[in-house]
């Protein structure tokens, strides 16, 4: 990984397809790096980046896979991100979650409902029978979002370039 970060940061250009050494047992190949290697310096850019797809409803039809994994790649965005958020080993998940969504527990809930649900079908077979609600997915990727932008804009605004995409939500009032 050191690498490849060192890599990505020459100049090259765009045209260059790029491989890696993929292990086996007793023996290895040359294949084509995945997309999520070759784009994103690591894995909490990509997540990032599977969130913003999400904010956008219409994005369904063409991302429907961000949305199918939506609650995988929140939950895990989340617990990488609030661990570095707030660091501290005496500090629960949940209660980072708390620290960073605010004390109303509905907000809190809510996403614990979203990742749980969408993350686990083990609890909630039935869920694995209907479509996912894209609607209810572009609403929490939005409330992520604009929850992020609300407490470290200068950070939310270096996660946007990190995955090359535009603010996805409404300029806020000044």
């Amino acid at each position: 990984m050191d690498f490849l970060k060192y890599l990505k940061k020459l100049s090259k250009p765009e045209e260059v397809e790029k491989f890696m050494i993929v292990r086996k047992v007793g023996s290895s190949s040359i294949g084509l790096m995945p997309k999520y290697l070759r784009s994103y310096i690591t894995e909490l850019n990509y997540l990032f980046g599977e969130v913003h797809t999400c904010t956008d409803e219409a994005k369904s039809a063409t991302s429907y896979h961000s949305f199918y994994n939506f609650g995988n790649n929140l939950r895990k965005f989340l617990e990488a991100f609030l661990f570095f958020k707030y660091p501290s080993h005496e500090v629960s998940n949940d209660s980072r979650m708390r620290l960073f969504f605010g004390d109303e527990d509905s907000a809190t809930d809510f996403v614990n409902r979203l990742t749980n649900e969408h993350s686990h079908l083990e609890e909630f077979v039935d869920r694995g029978m209907v479509p996912i609600d894209c609607a209810e997915i572009s609403r929490m990727a939005v409330f992520v979002l604009d929850t992020m932008r609300q407490k470290d804009p200068v950070q939310y605004d270096h996660f946007l370039k990190s995955v090359g995409a535009a603010d996805p939500l409404p300029a806020q009032q000044a």
